[in-house]
């Protein structure tokens, strides 16, 4: 894969995955009777990032027909990654249409738990365009876990990022989601085996180490201090944006890992 197609997907798939983390966060921010203002912010941020993954995702095949003809295929991981996005897009803009037009507090919140679905949806595609299972590193179903607990802890992040109160025990031990992930996808690959020696090697040591610095950022703040006061908005802001980041190095990561082309037909 060439340095710019690398970067492309990269960026669709950390722009998905921090979408998928915020509308994940919407049914809570709902729950609680956030701002309207403050939704709206939330609802903007998912909106531009679902945009964004699809135009990465565009751009990485630089021909409309060639994009169109993988799309032709729903076995794809592209057709999953982009049909998630689209079907997070729809389930936005109801929710959106009803907090701008004063709707009853009832139909908001089932609108705001459709999304948050929606975006749970998108979590496990997007992580699931790396399951691979003619590669050995891609093999086990386990590779979606490190991305889909990302999303987790990014939608703690956000949810503590607008509710001024502690979080919950449950909470906190959600946001330990993608550490906890990343231990299963390496027990999954096994002590013996090739891809976690070489995640171990000096090539993809230090990537490895700072993804698994990045992630426990968010159960730091979730859990700070130990879940007697409600985080900070710089203390949140921080969380996600290094949810946001490991998202992106654990994507690109395991692509490093696996070295794994894009199987565009199922």
């Amino acid at each position: 894969m060439s340095g710019g197609l690398f970067s492309l997907s990269v960026l669709a798939a950390t722009a998905a995955l921090s979408a998928a983390a915020a509308m994940a966060a919407l049914p809570a921010l709902e729950r609680e009777l956030v701002s309207y203002a403050r939704v709206r912010a939330v609802l903007a941020f998912v909106g531009l990032a679902l945009l964004a993954h699809l135009a990465a995702t565009a751009a990485a095949f630089g021909r409309p027909a060639l994009l169109l003809n993988v799309l032709a295929h729903p076995a794809s991981p592209v057709f999953r990654g982009v049909a998630s996005s689209l079907a997070a897009l729809a389930f936005l803009f109801p929710y959106a249409r009803a907090l701008a037009s004063g709707d009853d507090l009832r139909r908001c919140r089932r609108l705001a738990a459709l999304a948050g679905v929606a975006g749970c949806a998108l979590a496990f595609a997007q992580a699931s365009t790396q399951y691979m299972p003619w590669r050995e590193a891609w093999a086990s179903p386990a590779v979606i876990l490190p991305e889909a607990g990302l999303c987790a802890s990014g939608a703690v992040a956000v949810r503590a990022a607008f509710v001024r109160r502690p979080l919950s025990l449950r909470e906190a031990l959600l946001a330990l989601s993608a550490p906890v992930g990343a231990a299963l996808y390496a027990l999954a690959l096994g002590p013996e085996s090739e891809p976690l020696r070489r995640l171990l090697s000096v090539e993809l040591a230090l990537p490895a180490a700072t993804c698994i610095g990045l992630s426990i950022v968010t159960p730091l703040v979730a859990l700070g201090p130990w879940l007697r006061r409600a985080p900070q908005h710089a203390e949140a802001a921080a969380a996600f944006a290094a949810t946001a980041a490991a998202m992106g190095l654990t994507h690109a990561t395991l692509a490093a890992l696996g070295e794994a082309a894009w199987r565009f037909f199922g």
